[in-house]
């Protein structure tokens, strides 16, 4: 799929969607906000998108509604409530466990996935109340038990970037130009 395309209506060029994707805690919306502004395009959270639509955080949505069900919301952001592209868009940890989700964004745009080590992703959600999967009593464990299920996933979804001593600025500035790569190629 060509990443960059002439707009039907006129000649001017649309570039493809951006996609980080990748556990939660890796940057994926620090880096995508500032990948955004580089590349003067729109940023979107799915996550944060969904709370609008819906009128709840993400943490009532699990505790309200149930992981299932903010699962279908996912869908929905990726089949209804996204734009088709020109946006960096910042997708929540788990959207991409959906094989057709993960298959549909990857038709639609660049993915690109960001790793941390779990002893970052540990300091990093602790300070996180609002992370419904990391409300147990042991989150190093979780983390490590929702990484070994998603690694091969993320692994297969992208190209990917380690952020383990980077500042945010490094990482945006290597997912730019991993994403002007594979428009221009």
């Amino acid at each position: 799929m060509p990443a960059e395309f002439a707009d039907s209506k006129s000649s001017k060029k649309v570039r493809s969607n951006l996609y980080l994707v990748g556990f939660m805690g890796t940057g994926k919306s620090t880096v995508g906000y500032r990948v955004a502004q580089m590349l003067g395009m729109p940023f979107l959270d799915s996550d944060h998108e969904i709370e609008k639509r819906v009128g709840m955080k993400v943490a009532e949505i699990f505790e309200n509604l149930g992981e299932s069900r903010f699962r279908e919301m996912e869908a929905q952001f990726v089949d209804q409530w996204q734009p088709r592209s020109g946006n960096v868009i910042s997708c929540g940890g788990g959207l991409v466990t959906n094989k057709s989700l993960l298959n549909k964004i990857q038709q639609m745009g660049v993915v690109v996935v960001l790793y941390a080590s779990i002893d970052t992703l540990e300091k990093r959600l602790s300070r996180d109340q609002n992370r419904p999967l990391m409300q147990v009593e042991n989150p190093k464990q979780r983390i490590e038990e929702l990484l070994e299920e998603r690694r091969p996933i993320y692994q297969n979804a992208g190209v990917g970037i380690m952020t383990d001593g980077h500042t945010s600025q490094e990482v945006a500035d290597h997912v730019i130009r991993i994403y002007l790569d594979k428009i221009n190629s």
